[in-house]
């Protein structure tokens, strides 16, 4: 059985609300650089986090327990960078509102049509004018 089912399983036993994806460090970007897959591809590994969390909650609702919510995770941009900065912020001076836009927007798409609940915005270390600051 997959590990990430199992992890899921355990929340759901002990009757959680909510699990989440294991998708907080999950990007396009990140998969086509560093393992080589194209923009379906990545986009589809993104979803398969889901599928896997609905397997998790089928075969606990067989057993009787109640469906939790699946929150998808999403992470910041600075966790693609790999350099602490997911933290700190520091990137943000660097990086435009239109690259963060095409970062973000496809995960949280893939997550969506694949049958999030609810997004789960995690770590978000610095805010942009264009992001809640006016």
């Amino acid at each position: 059985m997959n590990a990430y089912v199992c992890f899921c399983i355990f929340y759901i036993l002990a009757e959680v609300d909510i699990i989440e994806t294991n998708t907080y460090q999950a990007s396009i970007f990140g998969f086509k650089k560093h393992l080589n897959l194209s923009e379906e591809e990545s986009y589809k590994l993104i979803q398969k986090a889901v599928s896997l969390a609905k397997t998790a909650i089928k075969r606990c609702e067989k057993l009787g327990y109640k469906a939790p919510q699946i929150a998808g995770s999403v992470g910041p941009y600075g966790a693609y960078l790999h350099d602490g900065s997911e933290y700190s912020g520091h990137y943000i001076d660097n990086v435009t509102d239109k690259e963060l836009k095409e970062y973000h927007e496809p995960r949280v798409d893939a997550l969506v049509k694949a049958g999030v609940d609810l997004i789960a915005i995690e770590t978000i270390p610095a805010k942009k004018r264009s992001f809640n600051n006016p």
